[in-house]
């Protein structure tokens, strides 16, 4: 493969993985939304709680997806660690917001 070739190829791929980033953020941003709903109605229903069972059964169906397609068992778990914890303070501050 020349050099040309390769740089075309690169820049491809480069702006495949652009747009994965891009749909990433939206699903990431709509996932927001919708667990600020659950907040509100967290809210709305004087409930505090913080489900650690849904937790526990998001990242173990999850796992189990990771395992089946090779992916990274430990980066799966810290990504949703990540995602599920912003979601709890989301839901604090709402619920606390009256």
């Amino acid at each position: 493969m020349d050099q040309s070739s390769y740089e075309f190829k690169l820049e491809s791929i480069r702006r495949q993985v652009d747009q994965v980033d891009t749909d990433l953020y939206e699903i990431l941003q709509k996932r927001f939304q919708l667990t600020n709903l659950i907040g509100e109605l967290k809210k709305e229903h004087n409930s505090i709680e913080m489900c650690e069972t849904r937790k526990k059964q998001i990242v173990n169906r999850l796992r189990d997806k990771a395992l089946k397609d090779g992916m990274s068992i430990n980066l799966l778990e810290s990504l949703y660690n990540l995602i599920i914890n912003q979601s709890v303070v989301d839901q604090s501050t709402i619920i606390k917001d009256k």
